[in-house]
């Protein structure tokens, strides 16, 4: 059985819920929320799958850090 390659993945800082245990709004520093963009996306996905075809792992992906269905692109 393969092993897994667990990618935590923080595509965007759109969210609307602002938890106070949250590291993104955990400073009122009055930045924009940011976001990776579609190319940005495709090449890291890419990147991972090279990765796990390299070194035989299944890759697994944890989407993190925002509320990732904000994202435009997604």
């Amino acid at each position: 059985m393969k092993q897994y390659f667990a990618f935590q993945w923080h595509i965007a800082d759109a969210c609307d819920q602002r938890c106070k245990h949250c590291y993104i709004f955990s400073e009122d520093c009055g930045k924009a929320p940011d976001a990776m963009t579609w190319p940005q996306i495709e090449d890291t996905f890419y990147n991972c799958l090279d990765f796990c075809e390299m070194h035989d792992r299944l890759l697994y992906f944890y989407l993190t850090g925002d509320d990732p269905i904000l994202h435009p692109d997604f």
